[in-house]
């Protein structure tokens, strides 16, 4: 994406759009925090898929750029979700009807 981007505005080439045709899945969430809130159970499924076929992608998680620092720095952001999602996810529907009755 990076190499179209300059190819058009360093050296003017102009090139069609093209459009992936396999579906993956595109996350920077840890998977935990996936199996943990989501609800729908399909969509459940469709990323357990997703991770048995190895088909997803992190771009947070670019292993050429993956040094000491950038390392500790991309696990506490994997870390910080977990927390952050036991301290303040709820369900919504449930609390929406205690808060009426």
């Amino acid at each position: 994406m990076i190499a179209a981007l300059m190819d058009q505005v360093v050296y003017g080439k102009e090139t069609d759009c093209v459009y992936g045709q396999a579906a993956a899945l595109w996350t920077n969430v840890p998977k935990i925090v996936l199996k943990r809130y989501i609800a729908d159970q399909a969509l459940s499924a469709e990323i357990d898929q997703h991770y048995r076929q190895k088909n997803m992608i992190r771009s947070i998680w670019y292993n050429k750029d993956l040094n000491v620092k950038r390392f500790i720095s991309v696990t506490r952001y994997f870390f910080g979700h977990v927390s952050n999602y036991r301290r303040y996810y709820f369900d919504k529907e449930h609390a929406s009807l205690n808060l009426q009755g």
